[in-house]
């Protein structure tokens, strides 16, 4: 049996790590390729990269728990106050959006499930490596934020997720936990891209990217 928390912990990390190189959010020597799930990846060899990527995940994994956890969206949001005509400060337009929407019914899976969770999991890297042929260009100096969507309003004791005034001095590169669902969400045209889907016993998973149309736009 494979705890379902961990398995998922262990894709998001090396997801992020993956979105981050190929929407150079980073600069590419940052990252090193390394063989993970029997496909070639970029994984970010920065210490301080990886540990916040890290912090982020153990956040994750607080909340994974069935019926709890409904999606784990890494934003990209535009250079702060690209977009504005005055020293307001204002939350930043939501460029992208990688959407992992699941369900998950149980905590342990079978060894079968978790094979097949692991083929799912390889091709979804293949598809994430190869994303910026769909999708158009972002503006330079661009950052990003990891939201968590729960049916819970409160977080687990160990999860260290800040509260909405912290979200608000720090927003720009930050993981919050969104209880508030109009927040940090695609405005105006929006066009979708699936990544992959994935229906197995007590897993359910739709990976998809939300792009805003007027990305460029000023």
């Amino acid at each position: 049996m494979s705890d379902v928390s961990i398995l998922l912990c262990q894709f998001f990390e090396v997801c992020i790590h993956q979105i981050l190189f190929t929407r150079q959010l980073y600069p590419p020597e940052l990252f090193e390729r390394k063989q993970i799930y029997g496909t070639v990846t970029r994984v970010c060899r920065h210490p301080e990269l990886c540990k916040y990527i890290s912090d982020i995940v153990q956040s994750v994994h607080a909340w994974l728990r069935p019926g709890v956890m409904q999606k784990v969206v890494l934003a990209v949001t535009d250079p702060p106050y690209s977009h504005m005509t005055s020293p307001v400060v204002l939350l930043p337009r939501v460029l992208e959006r990688f959407v992992f929407d699941f369900s998950i019914t149980r905590n342990q899976l079978e060894p079968s499930i978790s094979k097949r969770l692991e083929g799912f999991m390889q091709s979804t890297l293949i598809k994430l490596g190869h994303i910026d042929s769909m999708l158009s260009e972002i503006p330079k100096g661009c950052s990003w934020t990891v939201l968590l969507y729960t049916n819970e309003q409160r977080p687990p004791s160990n999860n260290q997720a800040p509260n909405h005034g912290e979200e608000r001095e720090s927003l720009w590169q930050q993981f919050v936990s969104v209880n508030n669902r109009a927040q940090l969400e695609l405005e105006g045209h929006a066009a979708l891209f699936p990544v992959r889907d994935c229906f197995l016993a007590d897993i359910e998973m739709r990976i998809y990217v939300e792009e805003r149309v007027d990305k460029i736009a000023q």
